[in-house]
């Protein structure tokens, strides 16, 4: 789990939010694993944070 969603509102403008979301994730964990590691935005780092020191990407 990499955050928590708050939601509140319509079920379709809820889903809409959480698909929102998901995508943002899924393009971070993308961008991480490609070796991203210069220029990393405050979720970029928190998200790799989680995931530990590592020196190479084998």
């Amino acid at each position: 789990m990499y955050s928590t969603v708050k939601i509140k509102g319509s079920p379709r403008a809820n889903k809409k939010h959480i698909k929102e979301i998901k995508q943002k994730y899924i393009s971070i964990l993308k961008a991480l694993a490609k070796g991203k590691r210069v220029g990393l935005s405050n979720d970029e780092q928190r998200v790799l944070d989680m995931w530990g020191r590592r020196k190479s990407l084998e």
